[in-house]
């Protein structure tokens, strides 16, 4: 039962946030030094404020008789769903990071194109992260898609880097680095990183680096509150309803097990491994005229042990690779079985899904490769002001994956797969203008298409609704006025033209008909913003 008659669903989140930084910097001898001691503290809650219901009292009054989801709801009805409103925090989650860090640095001898440089960092750090929930209101409450959960971790990290600069002439300068990590949860790496500047003319360098890099899982994907919640798309049960039609000879039900609103296990994972990559880079840097400045970098980036959650989509997909994430209610104990959709009245101990696990996990390798470009302009217009002009772009020439480090790798440019596209192309331009008070910018951005979810188990109307989404173009729009020093008041509009988000058939977000993570549902908006600096 929707609960519409309780109201919208309304949260309360607070969050406060302490910082204190003790830094020195200054001449120790030959060497510049700089010394600092910090210590920060985040507190966050979120609680239930309105809207939200005691499933299980709603549900003995619909077993009395006294409430009906299939009327309008009578005064009286109103009443019972009123007393049936529950309110409270549903968790609370707390971190804190104290430690120390350093700098040495100091010139060592005269090369070719200048001074030898040599500095050496290091960092010593204690970290803390606690999440509680109150068990009584997330039981209460289902629909906040929160489990009874207390979870924390600590750790001690140790870092130390240094880095050598050797201009070899006045065109050729080449940096060496080092760094070393020692993380108390997550084990030892140490990297290194070349990086070669070339400039043989003033307006036109060469540059290219190499290096490999370590990332540990942070506390919060280490330990986050593993909460058993709704997916926000809806999938047959590959077992019990193959092809959207329930099988009664494995005990399917079609209207629990065909088009359902799975549920899955998601948070954090103290199994996981770090990340580990391998990345290169060489580009350029070209300014032809004066005031124009164009730039391309080529990348390629190789990750092992991925940090992400496996999709859900994919677990549905193929459900003989990854049978162990599946549990069913007759795999669960009955008070477990308590507090799941999927396993109540007639369906305890059933074979329906009781959940799928999609946890933070090590997924396998992610290798990508592509062009950044960028080009900036900037012109005195005397009288009529300054123009400035900006261009930012990323070209991917390919985004390969493992869901599974068994895997073979996807390709993903391009396409929507495993619960997202990867976009070929986008890019972000601005044009500024400014005289005096006055101020006025154009901003314009653009994503490529890509090939849509074409999923025949998800797409309402078949076949004749697979297809593509369309490129995806946006332009904004303000003027800025600076009357005082201290004042700054701002104009403007979003999506100039009221550009429509490009249909999308995706399943795999609550919204439908297109995809709110890359558009821009509002249409046209205009806004008014005002600051006052002191």
């Amino acid at each position: 039962w929707r609960m519409v008659p309780a109201g919208n669903r309304t949260n309360g989140s607070l969050s406060h946030a302490d910082r204190l930084v003790l830094d020195m910097q200054g001449l120790l001898g030959a060497f510049d030094y700089r010394a600092g001691v910090y210590y920060t503290d985040n507190t966050a809650s979120d609680a239930a404020v309105d809207g939200y219901v005691n499933a299980p009292f709603v549900r003995a009054e619909v077993a009395a008789g006294r409430l009906t989801p299939f009327a309008q709801a009578t005064e009286a009805q109103l009443a019972i769903i009123e007393q049936a409103k529950r309110r409270g925090t549903f968790a609370t989650a707390q971190g804190t990071t104290k430690g120390v860090d350093f700098k040495l640095g100091k010139d060592l001898f005269a090369m070719g194109g200048g001074q030898a440089a040599f500095s050496v960092t290091g960092e010593l750090r204690h970290e803390f992260y606690r999440n509680d929930t109150d068990d009584a209101v997330v039981l209460a409450i289902p629909s906040a898609g929160r489990s009874p959960n207390h979870t924390g971790g600590t750790r001690n990290v140790k870092a130390l880097a240094g880095e050598l600069l050797l201009p070899i002439a006045k065109s050729l300068e080449l940096t060496l680095q080092a760094r070393a990590d020692d993380y108390s949860d997550a084990g030892r790496s140490t990297n290194p990183k070349i990086g070669l500047r070339f400039q043989p003319i003033k307006e036109f360098l060469l540059r290219g680096s190499y290096n490999t890099g370590f990332r540990a899982p942070t506390l919060d994907d280490l330990y986050a509150a593993q909460t058993t919640t709704f997916a926000s798309s809806n999938s047959n049960d590959p077992l019990l309803c193959p092809g959207g039609r329930a099988d009664t000879t494995k005990g399917g039900v079609q209207s629990r097990d065909c088009g359902l609103q799975v549920q899955v296990l998601q948070g954090g994972n103290p199994a996981l491994r770090p990340e580990k990559s391998k990345t290169y880079s060489i580009g350029m840097a070209f300014e032809p005229v004066k005031g124009l400045t164009i730039t391309a970098d080529y990348f390629n980036i190789k990750l092992t042990n991925t940090i992400n959650a496996l999709p859900q989509e994919s677990i549905i997909a193929d459900p003989v690779q990854y049978a162990s994430k599946y549990v069913r209610c007759k795999q669960l104990s009955v008070a477990a079985q308590a507090n799941l959709n999927r396993c109540l009245a007639d369906n305890v101990n059933s074979n329906a899904i009781a959940y799928l696990i999609t946890l933070t996990d090590n997924l396998g390798k992610t290798n990508t490769s592509g062009v950044d470009l960028s080009a900036a302009y900037s012109l005195n217009m005397g009288e009529m002001g300054n123009l400035g002009m900006s261009w930012d772009a990323t070209w991917v020439h390919s985004y390969k994956y493992q869901l599974s480090p068994t895997d073979p790798l996807k390709e993903n440019v391009g396409i929507y797969s495993d619960g997202s596209p990867v976009f070929r192309w986008q890019h972000n331009a601005q044009f500024n203008w400014s005289r005096g008070m006055w101020g006025a910018r154009l901003g314009i951005r653009h994503k490529t298409g890509y090939v849509d979810m074409n999923n025949p188990s998800t797409v309402v109307g078949g076949p004749s609704f697979y297809g593509n989404v369309e490129s995806y173009t946006l332009v904004d729009f303000s003027v800025t006025a600076k009357p005082y020093k201290a004042v700054t008041v701002t104009a403007g509009i979003k999506n100039l033209f009221d550009t429509d988000p490009p249909f999308s058939n995706q399943s795999t977000r609550s919204q439908r008909g297109y995809d709110p993570r890359y558009t821009d549902p509002y249409g046209r908006t205009f806004f008014l913003r005002a600051s006052y600096g002191f």
